[in-house]
C-alpha cells in the first residue's frame, strides 16, 4: 500500500463508519481488509476506532450516537 502524502483539494481524504454494531462493524472490516484496531477512549464506554493497514491508519469506525439511532439512521460511512 502506497502511503499518501497530500490530497488534491476537495477530494476525500478520511472515512469513518458510524455504526449501530460497532463489534461487529470491526470483526468484519477487519476480515475483509486485514485492518487492525486502535481504539481511543472518547468518553466512559465510548470509543473512536483507529483502523490501521500495515501500521498506518486507513479508517475510523465508531458506535453510533444515540440521537442518530433514534431516528433511525442506519449505519453509514462519512467522507
Amino acid at each position: 500500500m502506497a502511503g499518501v502524502k497530500s490530497h488534491q483539494v476537495g477530494m476525500p481524504c478520511w472515512v469513518e463508519l458510524s455504526s449501530t454494531d460497532e463489534k461487529g462493524a470491526f470483526k468484519f472490516y477487519s476480515a475483509l481488509f486485514g485492518w487492525k484496531d486502535n481504539p481511543i477512549s472518547m468518553a466512559p464506554g465510548m470509543f473512536y476506532h483507529m483502523q490501521q493497514l500495515r501500521g498506518l491508519d486507513a479508517a475510523a469506525l465508531y458506535q453510533q450516537m444515540p440521537e442518530e439511532k433514534a431516528q433511525g439512521i442506519p449505519s453509514h460511512w462519512r467522507i
